[in-house]
Formats: C-alpha cells, structure tokens, sequence
C-alpha cells in the first residue's frame, strides 16, 4: 500500500469521483422537482378556496348593498369583477411534472462498491 496519493493514482480516481458528483448533482435536481411539485400543488388548493371565498363575500356585499345601488355605485367606479380561475391550468402543470419526476429512489450505497474497487484506488475512493 502507497504511503500517500500519487499523481497517478488521483487520474485513475478522477472518473468515479466525477460519478459520484454527477449523482449527487441529479439526486438534488430530483428532490428539488419534488419539492417545486408539491408547493404548486398546495399553492393551488390554497389559491382555490381563496377564490371561491373571495366571489361568495362579493356575492353577500352585492346583496347587502343592492338598495343602495350595488357595491360599484358607492365607490363611483364602473365595476366588472372577475377573479381568474386558473386551477385546471395549474392541476394539470403539476401532473406533467409529477409524470416526468420519478420516485425518489432509496437510500442506497451499493452504487458506490465498484467505485471503490477501482483498479489504482489502492485507499479506495476519496471521501467528498
């Protein structure tokens, strides 16, 4: 066994570090996808009931003023509500997303075994 690392012997374990970096860069992409789903997700159900809270006060301002002319007529303002209902929109965004994000896979290390019985790696495979 080598006393300390070589020139040599760091090229041979340049690639399965590189592997290693490049899985550790996916597993965070994938959990930040996750991630980015499910607040799209909770952020619509939440924008949803704001909604529909939103038009049913309208709605009740709209009856209790209506003898005075309506909601519009006391501000002086010409009025045409509308409160965009983009919940399909959104639902149907998040479920592209949830199809194209796989499960997140198990913790598990048995990927990294033959980077450590790489020819040269005498120590095995540096620890990042």
């Amino acid at each position: 066994m080598k006393e300390s690392w070589g020139r040599e012997d760091h090229r041979k374990c340049t690639v399965p570090l590189g592997m290693m970096m490049l899985l550790i860069a996916a597993w965070s992409v994938l959990s930040l996808a996750n991630q980015t789903e499910m607040a799209l997700t909770l952020m619509n159900t939440e924008m949803s009931a704001i909604r529909t809270a939103v038009i049913q006060h309208r709605l009740a301002l709209d009856i209790i003023l209506a003898e005075k002319g309506g909601i519009c007529k006391i501000l002086n303002v010409s009025c045409c509500f509308y409160v965009p209902d983009e919940y399909e929109n959104i639902t149907n965004i998040t479920k592209h997303m949830q199809d194209a994000i796989r499960p997140t896979p198990v913790a598990d290390d048995s990927w990294g075994r033959p980077l450590q019985q790489t020819k040269g790696c005498e120590r095995g495979v540096p620890q990042v």
